[in-house]
């Protein structure tokens, strides 16, 4: 059984289904966050990053990979991908971590939840989040790919 598989099977079995957070709010100021991607690179959230799609359980994740995103896509928003994973059982991250380094972009990975302090996560959807400089100014979320594609092609 290769890892891919055996990702698909855990977060199958449900053990990704966090409860719901609404952490952030518009107006809010948020801190420079700085995490790794599924490639080990660490990044910090910056006032340059005007867009944030976040998820954090199996439903969001999949919902964000059937948008077949682009990172030329995400650089044009000047927007970063976060898949919080840090409610699975370590070996679970480790497998979720490589099976994300086959996506077309960079997704910032949170394996201790220091995302879900400063952001807004909503079960089974990704979350928008619309920054100028680090205050949000905006946060929906998107529960369906018709949408999420609607979302990932605004400017």
């Amino acid at each position: 059984m290769n890892s891919n598989t055996l990702a698909r099977i855990c977060l199958a079995a449900g053990l990704l289904l966090p409860a719901l957070v609404s952490a952030a709010k518009v107006g809010d100021v948020l801190p420079a966050l700085t995490l790794k991607d599924q490639l080990g690179n660490p990044h910090t959230l910056d006032a340059g990053v005007r867009r944030i799609y976040a998820n954090a359980d199996r439903k969001g994740d999949a919902l964000m990979k059937s948008a077949e995103l682009a990172q030329a896509t995400l650089d044009q928003q000047k927007a970063i991908v976060i898949a919080d994973i840090s409610e699975a059982p370590g070996f679970v991250k480790r497998i979720i971590t490589g099976s994300l380094k086959d996506r077309r972009y960079t997704t910032w990975v949170d394996t201790k939840g220091s995302s879900r302090k400063a952001l807004a996560y909503s079960a089974d959807k990704v979350t928008v989040i619309e920054l100028d400089g680090l205050r949000i100014k905006a946060i929906r979320t998107v529960a369906d790919k018709a949408t999420l594609q609607k979302e990932l092609a605004q400017p």
